[in-house]
């Protein structure tokens, strides 16, 4: 949130989750991450594969969200970034030696 008080106007096709599932379509991305803070992020978090909020998102935000991690202050996306790599390390590693 950049001002304690503000007022937004957008069209009903120009959210954010929109944009996401544009993107997913022409990039043929088969998963997609959606990571926010405030009300403006609510569609990206529903219409994203996965939705994280931050620590210090809103509540109604964070209800949303699939998951939700540490604040932005603590690297947030930096979190992120490390525990899909940790999972995948993890997930390789495990199929490598069980299958």
């Amino acid at each position: 949130q950049s001002w304690n008080v503000s007022l937004e106007f957008n069209s009903a096709l120009a959210g954010k989750g929109n944009a996401l599932r544009q993107v997913k379509e022409m990039t043929n991305s088969k998963i997609t991450i959606g990571v926010g803070d405030y009300g403006n992020d609510t569609t990206l978090l529903r219409d994203a594969d996965i939705g994280i909020a931050v620590g210090s998102a809103m509540e109604q935000l964070k209800e949303t969200a699939d998951f939700v991690t540490v604040p932005f202050e603590e690297h947030a996306i930096a979190h992120i970034i490390y525990n899909i790599e940790l999972k995948k390390r993890f997930f390789y590693n495990f199929f490598v030696l069980y299958i």
